[in-house]
């Protein structure tokens, strides 16, 4: 496997354990080594200790990089405070095209929305997942529904719901007459869609029978 190549002022995600998606920006790299500013996440700083195990990832224009560092040591270069981390010898990539859709059927439940972001509906609507990917789903309802409806998609995997906004851009007919909605992820949503691609990761090893 190719040493991994990060790149100055790239933003890594990095997933922590309370569920959010901490961003950062590597501000220098050394053989083996790169370092990273303050993590952030809603105006909240993160703060590590030597030794600290981190999951991150991050993308370029073709490919998808997840994988697993260790936290060096914390450092002051020209009065800003860095992490120096290790660049791991193994991580997954994994094409774009290549999670465009994974199947995942499972029960979801969605509510319309204004423009607003306010709920249109007096309660969720349940429906079947059918398959997913970080840019959007298909699902299964007996709900009629239009083109360019806005929902919120509550998905619930291994113990954790996430929640998340787009808009319907595709509408179609099962065979038992159902609708079959393709969503597109509200491009605003980067905290779940980031989660999702995590999902999406997941989904995958298991698939190709790595966990």
């Amino acid at each position: 496997m190719k040493s991994l190549r990060i790149g100055l002022n790239r933003v890594v995600s990095i997933f922590w354990k309370d569920e959010k998606v901490y961003k950062a920006s590597v501000q220098d790299e050394e053989e083996g080594f790169f370092y990273i500013n303050l993590p952030v996440c809603d105006g909240e700083y993160l703060f590590f200790v030597e030794g600290q195990k981190l999951s991150m990832l991050f993308n370029d224009e073709n490919n998808i990089y997840k994988f697993e560092t260790t936290v060096i040591k914390r450092t002051l270069v020209n009065q800003m405070p860095l992490y120096k981390l290790e660049i791991p010898e193994n991580y997954e990539k994994v094409q774009r095209r290549d999670y465009v859709r994974i199947e995942f059927v499972q029960k979801l439940q969605y509510v319309r929305l204004s423009d607003k972001n306010e709920e249109l509906d007096n309660e969720y609507k349940a429906a079947l997942l059918l398959d997913i990917s970080g840019g959007g789903l298909r699902m299964k309802s007996k709900e009629k529904n239009s083109i360019n409806d806005k929902v919120l998609i509550n998905i619930s995997f291994e113990n954790e719901i996430v929640g998340i906004i787009g808009r319907i851009v595709r509408i179609s007919k099962s065979e038992d007459k159902e609708f079959i909605y393709g969503i597109k992820f509200d491009e605003n949503q980067r905290s779940s869609r980031e989660k999702i691609v995590r999902i999406v990761f997941k989904l995958m090893r298991k698939q190709r029978g790595l966990v």
